[in-house]
């Protein structure tokens, strides 16, 4: 190829959003209105102190909700591992000795076009909360084509995560989430 009709791609471009949800142990109450934005500011900070960028960071009582943007080269259960774990540290340092996080999480890529959606999303979770309820939220989002897809597990959860489209193959043995889109 002559050397004026090559192009050249002089840097990498990547875009890795994860909408991040982790609860309390047992999903206690333990998330008091009083500092929950304190822990949202901590958790930010620590998603910086990470290497990423903390795009929301939101939730409840019992559980939080976090859109990230991590780098290539970061391992999401490393961090999500390390997140929970200085999070904690300082919950029950700082407001209440008896506090943990639940063992699991719930991590989800997302594209770079529903990042504003899982903004939204993140950011009225107290809202949400109040017509929908705690308890009911993650077994309505997650079990929504619960049977549709056979064996699809997502950390944790049976059925499929929020507003998941599934494809079977036509072998009908393997899936994919190909569109994430939150359902309201």
């Amino acid at each position: 190829m002559p050397e004026n009709t090559r192009r050249n791609m002089g840097s990498t471009f990547y875009s890795l959003h994860y909408h991040v949800v982790f609860s309390t142990k047992e999903r206690r109450p333990f998330i008091r209105s009083e500092w929950r934005s304190r822990l949202h500011e901590y958790l930010g900070g620590t998603v910086r102190g990470l290497g990423g960028v903390a795009e929301a960071v939101g939730g409840v009582e019992d559980h939080v909700h976090l859109l990230v943007s991590l780098k290539t080269i970061d391992a999401p259960a490393e961090f999500v591992r390390e997140l929970k774990k200085a999070s904690s540290i300082w919950v029950a340092q700082m407001h209440d000795p008896r506090f943990s996080w639940q063992e699991g999480y719930s991590i989800f890529s997302a594209s770079w076009m529903h990042v504003p959606a899982l903004r939204r999303y993140i950011g009225n979770q107290q809202e949400h909360h109040k017509k929908r309820g705690i308890e009911t939220d993650a077994g309505e989002k997650w079990g929504e084509l619960r049977g549709k897809v056979l064996g699809l597990r997502v950390a944790g959860f049976s059925g499929t995560p929020p507003g998941c489209r599934i494809h079977l193959n036509a072998d009908r043995r393997s899936s994919r989430c190909s569109d994430l889109r939150l359902l309201s």
